[in-house]
């Protein structure tokens, strides 16, 4: 696109209007205002070199401006004549829904405690071999596991089995059904 150009068709569509005071503000300063061809009889021409300066039909153009044209409407607004409630209120939310993260914290909260009993049943050797091996986010291998325990590397292994034992027979019925 040629900026040259587009700011130049722009420019040609602004008009330094006086503001109306609506109040008892501080009198009449000025605005911009955008000419149109949907608001004025002029403006066809500029629609035209729009519509090509941006790649799109002049239809697509007319509408884009017509829509520009519209009076604004505050989102404090009442959503309808009858109600208390406004637009912003209308619109949905980014955030996730208030009853899902509800519910996601609480099922956390129940795999927590429910992790905790199930540990709980692990001797001090094997807990600390799962914590190390598999709750962590950088897993030890089992040589310096067995090395921090003054035991072998298979008989490291061997306590990590045990405890993936213990673990599946204390957490099998919290396990979703296959």
């Amino acid at each position: 696109m040629k900026q040259p150009i587009l700011a130049a068709a722009l420019a040609a569509l602004l008009i330094v209007t006086p503001l109306a005071a609506a109040s008892a503000d501080e009198g009449g300063g000025q605005r911009a205002v955008l000419v149109t061809g949907a608001s004025t009889g002029i403006g066809r021409n500029i629609t035209e070199r729009l519509a090509s300066e941006f790649d799109t039909t002049k239809a697509k153009m007319t509408e884009l401006l017509r829509r520009l044209d519209q009076r604004e409407i505050s989102l404090d607004s009442p959503a309808y004549h009858d109600s208390d409630s406004t637009l912003v209120e209308m619109l949905p939310g980014s955030a996730e829904p208030q009853d899902l993260v509800f519910a996601r914290k609480r099922r956390h909260s129940g795999i927590q405690i429910r992790l905790a009993g199930a540990l709980s049943v692990l001797d001090d050797r094997e807990r600390l071999i799962v914590e190390k091996r598999i709750l962590s986010d950088d897993a030890a291998s089992l040589a310096s596991l067995g090395r921090e325990l003054g035991v072998s590397r298979e008989r490291a292994r061997q306590l990590e089995a045990r405890a993936k034992r213990k673990l599946a027979e204390e957490l099998k019925d919290f396990a979703p059904a296959a």
